[in-house]
């Protein structure tokens, strides 16, 4: 794509290389690679790809324990989804670092309504048993029970970190 000029091949090519760091728990490289497909998403007005580096860089700064950091980014690639014609179906890049930032700052609420947007029906099918734990965090804080909640969030979390997607 370099040697060839195609910016827009070079962005998609950076993106998925940065989720494929993520998903390898490659902090250090994910960094520099979400960086660079930002620049190049945001050259060249490419909503998506602005969105998954900002989500990139969200789970970068919450990794590294920088909530504030974290959270900015995260809703910053949300906001760029949202501009797009189509639904964009892989929030949990960004919903991830919000659900962590969210349970740490003990906002159980706004952590919640994070994890329902992560099964609602334009996003990527979660595996089976994540998709059980998010449901039983809405079944358990629509009976009133936050601390049965927190629980099964934080199972999700330990579980979405577990299999690198958080």
């Amino acid at each position: 794509a370099e040697q060839t000029g195609d910016v827009s091949l070079q962005v998609r090519c950076l993106t998925y290389l940065g989720v494929v760091h993520r998903r390898q728990g490659r902090d250090a490289e994910a960094e520099p690679i979400a960086r660079r497909g930002l620049g190049m998403a945001e050259a060249a007005g490419m909503l998506a790809y602005i969105g998954a580096n900002r989500a990139g860089l969200a789970w970068v700064a919450w990794r590294r324990n920088d909530l504030s950091a974290a959270e900015r980014l995260a809703q910053a690639a949300l906001d760029a989804w949202r501009l797009q014609a189509m639904p964009y179906p892989f929030y949990w890049q960004a919903l991830w670092p919000l659900i962590g930032v969210a349970v740490a700052q003990d906002r159980m609420a706004d952590a919640v309504a994070y994890a329902r947007r992560l099964y609602e029906p334009d996003q990527q099918v979660l595996p089976s048993e994540l998709e059980a734990l998010l449901t039983s965090v809405a079944g358990a804080w629509d009976s009133g029970r936050p601390d049965e909640a927190r629980d099964f969030l934080n199972r999700a979390l330990a579980l979405a970190q577990k299999s690198n997607l958080s």
